[in-house]
């Protein structure tokens, strides 16, 4: 009687344990692949996320609060220009509000413009010119999105809710965290840039420009576009209530201080103020006027 411990030759006994367990499943190189490619999708979709996002505007996403807008003196402009004006020009007028005298240039017959770097001033065909916003102590850069001709020149952080669209011969002032003038000037080669906003639609808004120096702004005052400078130093608080005063429907700030300004009065003479600073900066940009 054969014992069932035995083993001949052509026979074979397998060692373990018996178990249920399912075997563990396999993973293909085809399951790998579409793993791979999947992740390659999703990447690249957020490749094409960021890159939208890098062309747009890039704005702080601070509040800014309305102030009590109570007028302290009511102040009527006359911004019509003289019927016997034909030519390109500017009307410059001097005005006290509130105990502020302000020097106010209306551009007459002109178109506006944006350039970066030198401007000359004895180009006859500008009336007026006007350093229109910051650069960077820190890399020399414009400050905030800049726009030539639809060329995007600067892009960046800003903290500056106020903008400032010319396309065409149509400018717009006005403040807002996203606008669509920004794509249309790049779209139309439109020109645009930020500042900080000091009146918006009618109403006074707090700005974060501290201590006093000469200010300057670029404002919308019955349906006309003019740039309004203070002679003495005054807080940002003072200027925007006498830019209200003299009813501002939209004011952006432009840079003051010692900034280069010139003009040509009705009779072609050359006015200036100050020096101007491209010699030290090549990015120093101006808002200005040119014969139509």
């Amino acid at each position: 009687m054969s014992n069932v411990n035995e083993i001949h030759d052509d026979e074979f006994r397998v060692i373990g344990t018996h178990t249920d367990r399912k075997p563990e499943p396999k993973y293909h190189k085809g399951l790998i692949v579409k793993c791979a490619i999947l992740a390659l999708f999703v990447l690249t979709c957020v490749g094409l996320i960021l890159w939208h996002q890098s062309n747009q505007d890039v704005v702080a996403d601070n509040l800014f609060d309305p102030e009590m807008d109570d007028t302290v003196q009511d102040v009527n402009l006359n911004l019509e220009p003289d019927s016997k004006i034909s030519s390109a020009c500017v009307m410059h007028d001097s005005i006290i509000v509130n105990d502020i005298q302000l020097d106010i240039f209306v551009p007459v017959n002109a178109k506006p413009s944006l350039a970066v770097g030198k401007i000359n001033p004895q180009n006859e065909n500008i009336v007026l010119c006007t350093q229109a916003t910051d650069v960077r102590a820190d890399n020399g850069q414009i400050t905030g999105s800049f726009i030539i001709n639809g060329e995007l020149i600067s892009h960046g952080y800003s903290h500056k809710w106020g903008f400032c669209s010319i396309i065409g011969d149509r400018l717009k002032l006005g403040a807002a965290r996203e606008t669509p003038e920004f794509e249309e000037s790049l779209n139309n080669n439109g020109s645009f840039f930020r500042q900080h906003p000091l009146i918006v639609n009618g109403h006074i808004y707090k700005s974060t420009i501290k201590g006093k120096a000469v200010r300057k702004a670029l404002c919308e005052i019955d349906g006309k576009f003019v740039v309004v400078m203070t002679r003495t130093r005054e807080s940002i608080h003072d200027f925007s209530l006498a830019l209200h005063d003299i009813k501002s429907v939209n004011a952006i700030y432009l840079v003051g201080a010692d900034s280069y300004t010139f003009y040509r009065d009705e009779n072609g003479d050359l006015m200036e103020f100050n020096t101007p600073l491209y010699e030290k900066n090549h990015n120093v940009n101006y808002i200005y006027w040119s014969r139509k």
